[in-house]
């Protein structure tokens, strides 16, 4: 007679499947967005491995600019990364603008939505990428929408292709740690007679299904500087789904034109304040003894220009929020 953890090993043997738990696979790996409160918000620190993610929102709410990022973090982080340009629309003087190394930037710019999905699927199953991003769901376009007229119906073509897509692609994506990002963007519904939704996102259903996080991003408000010219916006996230920690959760982040970066710096200071961490004294903020401004803005400045001790609260901080 055998017993349970042998039964388990019998059946290993028999079928080839892992039907063993190790300690390994109870830990979420996950790579960081590089936006610490978004990383708060996700509850893991970031965006998981091996899994599938949504990021959709209106126009210019800095969804290609927040990928472009996370992709640059990974590259600091020694990680290999692709970009699948199916809008055919990516600077590449905006890429180096925002300090990704173009050396090891993998660029590929599909046609039509087959061929995106077959080289998606040959650089997972590689196993040497660890990052892929598709900008965007919406411009995925069927062969057979991509050679037909303008007269010819494709309804639920797109839907069906990215239902069988899912389907081979969410296996292999955990056995090779791989990360597939979809950015996509957001129309408005025709019929809403029975439903309160005003819009949905192209692709289906499988892609809401299939995604572990869906991150919705909406544009809050314009920054603007002392003599009242635009330099930025107030980005609000939102995950709308977390199949690895509390859904509905919300942040915000800032983008700056001028540098194209996105920043969680107030964030961080709101955060410091209320940790301790950062302490505000009389007519000085003080953080490790040292004197770091007489107000907020000098706080931000001195945080810019001293990385290492912005890297320092940063690892605190997320230590705290454990």
């Amino acid at each position: 007679m055998l017993n349970f953890n042998q039964f388990l090993h019998f059946i290993k043997k028999k079928t080839g499947l892992n039907v063993l738990l190790n300690k390994n696979q109870t830990k979420s790996s996950f790579i960081s967005s590089g936006i610490l409160s978004l990383d708060l918000m996700t509850g893991i620190e970031g965006i998981p491995l091996g899994r599938i993610v949504e990021i959709f929102g209106p126009e210019s709410t800095g969804k290609t600019t927040f990928c472009l990022n996370m992709l640059r973090y990974s590259q600091i982080l020694k990680k290999r990364i692709v970009y699948i340009d199916m809008e055919h629309s990516l600077n590449i003087k905006f890429v180096k603008k925002l300090g990704l190394n173009l050396s090891n930037f993998i660029l590929v710019k599909p046609e039509f939505a087959e061929e995106a999905l077959n080289v998606i699927e040959l650089f997972i199953k590689s196993n040497f990428i660890n990052l892929i991003v598709v900008d965007s769901v919406a411009a995925l376009v069927p062969r057979v929408e991509f050679k037909n007229n303008f007269n010819g119906l494709t309804i639920g073509l797109q839907a069906r292709l990215m239902s069988q897509a899912m389907r081979k692609l969410v296996p292999i994506l955990e056995r090779f740690k791989c990360t597939l990002i979809f950015i996509n963007q957001i129309r408005d519904r025709i019929n809403t007679y029975f439903s309160s939704n005003l819009e949905s996102t192209p692709g289906g259903r499988a892609l809401k299904f299939s995604s572990s996080i869906r991150i919705e991003l909406r544009k809050k408000l314009n920054l603007k500087d002392a003599d009242n010219n635009s330099v930025g916006v107030c980005i609000a996230a939102k995950s709308i789904k977390n199949k690895l920690s509390t859904p509905n959760k919300t942040c915000t982040f800032n983008l700056f034109f001028k540098e194209a970066r996105l920043s969680s710096i107030d964030f961080i200071i709101t955060l410091s304040l209320q940790k301790n961490i950062l302490k505000k004294l009389k007519s000085k903020f003080v953080m490790h003894k040292n004197i770091v401004g007489s107000n907020q803005t000098n706080v931000r400045i001195f945080l810019k220009l001293n990385l290492n001790l912005l890297d320092k609260v940063v690892f605190l901080l997320k230590k705290y929020n454990k």
